[in-house]
């Protein structure tokens, strides 16, 4: 009888030791690096809020238009831009080197930061913002395979708490479509940092 009280009091021991884990003692769900290297963590950016797009830097259209949306809603925001992350992830590892990520988004903010890592953790931190992408090929003569690629992908602005970049599921404060005026991403930004 002893041994059984034993084995049980061990049991819920363990069950509170499990229930009780420190989060910020967890490993990260992701390895990803920004454009000078550094590998992020969840505490990255301290208290600013993630403002996060998944995209390419070969793009022709949409990414571009976005990260001017980001540099121009930046300007708009003023004194709260302080309060503010930029992050451009690319889903093109394999052409998105972190040099030509930081000459990208240098040319739009200085404050954007772009973000790389190895393809598959790319996809699954797209997968825990529920972006999507893939790969479109064409024939392209001047590739030694003669063949081109570009990037299909979903184009959402993503707003994140303060130190949830790494947790979009549960700490998505909003998300915008691909379109909307800096105005208007600005304005409704806005309440979140002045709640």
């Amino acid at each position: 009888m002893r041994l059984i009280k034993s084995v049980l009091f061990s049991l819920f021991i363990f069950t509170l030791t499990a229930c009780t884990s420190n989060p910020a003692e967890d490993p990260p769900r992701f390895t990803v690096q920004d454009h000078n290297g550094k590998t992020l963590s969840a505490s990255s950016f301290g208290d600013k809020m993630p403002l996060v797009f998944f995209g390419y830097t070969s793009c022709p259209d949409i990414c571009p238009t976005d990260m001017q949306l980001f540099s121009e809603t930046m300007a708009l925001l003023g004194e709260d831009a302080k309060r503010i992350q930029p992050i451009f992830v690319t889903i093109d590892p394999e052409r998105d080197t972190a040099e030509y990520l930081k000459e990208f988004t240098d040319s739009f903010h200085p404050d954007i930061i772009g973000m790389t890592g190895e393809l598959p953790q790319i996809k699954a931190l797209a997968a825990a913002y529920e972006a999507e992408f893939s790969k479109s090929f064409y024939q392209d003569d001047s590739e030694p395979d003669g063949l081109g690629y570009l990037m299909n992908h979903s184009a959402w602005i993503y707003l994140v708490k303060p130190g949830g970049f790494m947790t979009p599921d549960t700490d998505l404060l909003e998300l915008w479509g691909h379109g909307i005026l800096p105005e208007a991403l600005t304005r409704n930004i806005k309440p979140f940092l002045n709640p």
